[in-house]
């Protein structure tokens, strides 16, 4: 005689069942715990257990401060692609707004300076920007954008697209960039920005771009909201 699963399996079951059915529909949030632990007769425990399921399943994820939702798909970024947010954003039908958090032009730290180089004395713009889509916060992002290039670089400026003053205003033909990505748990203010746990990993990406004549224009260090976010690589075969 074939055992019963664990009772928080099959709790996870319906639920799967909700989700697959459109029931609970992709970006919905969830019944809270308790609505739950009524509607199943069980224990929190239980609840907690089968939603946790679901999570590492990558059908649920919870948003700190608000309740457990149903995923729904993720954005595709090409890493072979030197898009821009607004662009991605904007291919996926989504509104796009930034909050500028810090606007400073400063001496840059060592690791700004090689990454941009920059002779010593010269000043970097320091930018940190809150991007959202559709009023959902999606990524935190630190930018450092050399003065030699940039002198008439403005808060409003920041508060729009980035690669579209480069490009539509300052007349600069960007090139390529190189990125490196790296799975990391956020500091606490970076969490509350995302609006995850400090237990949730994030990806943090480290960028510096080229224009064509070969100047290195911008160092940018990105956290993304991994709940959104799938990343891909289209690559070729060589013959």
């Amino acid at each position: 005689m074939k055992a019963k699963s664990p009772l928080y399996q099959q709790v996870a079951h319906k639920m799967r069942t909700f989700i697959e059915s459109g029931t609970w529909a992709p970006g919905e949030a969830i019944p809270t715990e308790a609505q739950l632990v009524e509607e199943f007769s069980v224990s929190r425990v239980t609840v907690r257990q089968a939603v946790k399921l679901l999570q590492e399943e990558g059908l649920l994820w919870k948003r700190q401060g608000s309740g457990t939702y149903v995923q729904s798909e993720k954005i595709e970024h090409n890493m072979y692609e030197l898009k821009s947010f607004t662009e991605d954003m904007k291919r996926e039908g989504k509104e796009v707004t930034n909050k500028v958090l810090t606007f400073t032009l400063q001496p840059p730290s060592e690791k700004v300076r090689e990454a941009l180089e920059l002779e010593d004395g010269e000043l970097v713009f320091y930018v940190r920007r809150q991007r959202f889509a559709d009023g959902e916060p999606l990524i935190v992002e630190d930018t450092y954008l050399p003065l030699k290039l940039f002198p008439d670089l403005t808060y409003e400026v920041m508060s729009q697209s980035k690669y579209a003053y480069i490009e539509d205003v300052k007349q600069f033909k960007i090139a390529d960039s190189v990125q490196e990505f790296i799975p990391v748990l956020p500091t606490k203010e970076i969490a509350e920005m995302l609006g995850v746990s400090e237990r949730t990993p994030v990806l943090k990406v480290e960028l510096y771009s080229f224009l064509m004549d070969g100047s290195r224009f911008e160092f940018t260090e990105t956290y993304f909201k991994s709940e959104e976010y799938r990343f891909i690589i289209r690559a070729g075969r060589r013959h």
